[in-house]
């Protein structure tokens, strides 16, 4: 730091400078506050700031001097020196990432400024300096480098340098092979009923159920029209390598939530309806439910498609608590009381492709300062017009932007989307 004055000795050790720190005796303050005098000149110091120094003002003396002048005695915004902190990394979302995707980290004393920021990743087989995709006052979006050893991160933030925040990325095995669920089962129920149901498959997925609870065929085969729940399942659900549903049915009806979405579990609809017709999207009505339909809650690397959700009380698809890397596509959601699809606290690096109609409040929500780095696109699934996300009865927008979500992309394909209006609340 520079300080222009008068008075200064052009001897750089004959000068006292202290932050912080208004003494009674200024040729003895403690060494902590005491600034490195760099160079000097009778009108000029250059000084390097003490580690433990504190906001407050600045005041000089001479060695061997009876008195000290200080910026109190100053106008602003020259009269106190505050004193930026070093950043500091207080977590990681997800705490395992996998080598090669995006992670937010979370802390104090970041920037908004990306040119300012700087992430370092040690201790790695490919340890690299990044530059950051997004960042806020307290979180920031980076990908982290190719590599699977033991993984630490650094950031320096106008030239200020945090701690180093250590992580373990997750060891993975090429021959990792997902379970596959098949859904065949309308009814919305968890019952030993020979069928499968989605509320089943999820239990399944997020360890809430196990294989050894299902109906199982018997060695010899059992009566040959008699249908057995293992055999919508293969390999064993709710472990690391993933989970893929499959839906058989075209149509359905809530009596509760769901169960929430889980990592790595891909959830896909489509089907036969009720006449044997195949259709390329799953229908659920949500009537019976006060809530969201499908939770993302810090889930990372999930999928969900082609469906149609109808009627919740909530939002038809929610991301939320650090959800991140999930890829919603070919979601329709019709009749909403509330908001279509909501995407609040942390949810980053999302791909999100929906529609919105008839709905009671907003059509698409971002909200939340560390809402980062999503992909929202606005399209129709239903083989002609054009894309919409809106409202029919007034009560809402049909795109809002709030409290601080940035960097986020929105899009609409095609480009002659409808869409009840845009609301940036706050960029």
């Amino acid at each position: 730091m520079t300080l222009v004055g008068r008075n200064f000795s052009p001897e750089p050790n004959q000068n006292i400078i202290t932050f912080g720190y208004l003494g009674t005796n200024p040729n003895d303050p403690p060494e902590s506050v005491r600034a490195k005098v760099i160079s000097a000149t009778t009108t000029e110091v250059v000084v390097e700031i003490p580690e433990a120094a504190r906001s407050g003002f600045i005041q000089a003396a001479k060695v061997g001097g009876e008195s000290a002048f200080s910026t109190a005695e100053l106008t602003e915004p020259f009269k106190r020196f505050e004193l930026e902190p070093d950043p500091v990394i207080t977590s990681i979302f997800p705490p395992n990432p996998r080598p090669g995707t995006k992670i937010l980290i979370r802390g104090t004393g970041f920037s908004k400024d990306l040119s300012e920021i700087v992430v370092n990743f040690a201790e790695g087989q490919f340890g690299n300096v990044i530059v950051a995709a997004a960042a806020t006052e307290d979180g920031v979006v980076v990908t982290i480098p190719v590599s699977f050893n033991s993984n630490a991160v650094t950031l320096t933030i106008g030239g200020r340098v945090s701690n180093t925040f250590a992580f373990e990325a997750p060891s993975l095995s090429i021959n990792d092979q997902p379970a596959w669920m098949w859904v065949n089962g309308r009814a919305d129920v968890n019952s030993r009923d020979g069928e499968l149901s989605l509320r089943e498959a999820l239990m399944l997925a997020n360890g809430t159920l196990s294989l050894a609870e299902l109906t199982v065929r018997p060695e010899n085969g059992g009566p040959r029209d008699a249908t057995y729940e293992s055999d919508q399942v293969a390999l064993v659900p709710g472990t690391a390598q993933g989970n893929i549903i499959r839906m058989e049915i075209a149509d359905m009806t809530l009596q509760s939530a769901l169960p929430p979405m889980f990592n790595r579990t891909s959830v896909s609809g489509g089907g036969t309806d009720n006449n044997g017709q195949l259709q390329l999207t799953t229908v659920i009505d949500g009537m019976a439910v006060d809530d969201a339909g499908f939770v993302f809650d810090g889930v990372t690397d999930s999928g969900l498609s082609n469906f149609t959700l109808e009627n919740f009380g909530g939002p038809g698809v929610l991301l939320k608590g650090g959800a991140t890397q999930n890829n919603i596509s070919t979601i329709q959601v019709v009749n909403p009381k509330s908001t279509g699809v909501l995407l609040e606290t942390s949810a980053f690096a999302n791909s999100v492709g929906v529609a919105v109609s008839e709905g009671g409040g907003n059509g698409v929500v971002l909200s939340g300062a560390n809402v980062l780095e999503n992909t929202l696109s606005v399209t129709n699934f239903n083989g002609g017009g054009a894309p919409e996300v809106g409202h029919t009865r007034n009560a809402g927008w049909g795109i809002v932007v709030e409290n601080g979500a940035s960097y986020n992309t929105i899009g609409f394909s095609p480009s002659d989307a409808q869409w009840h209006g845009w609301h940036p609340r706050d960029r």
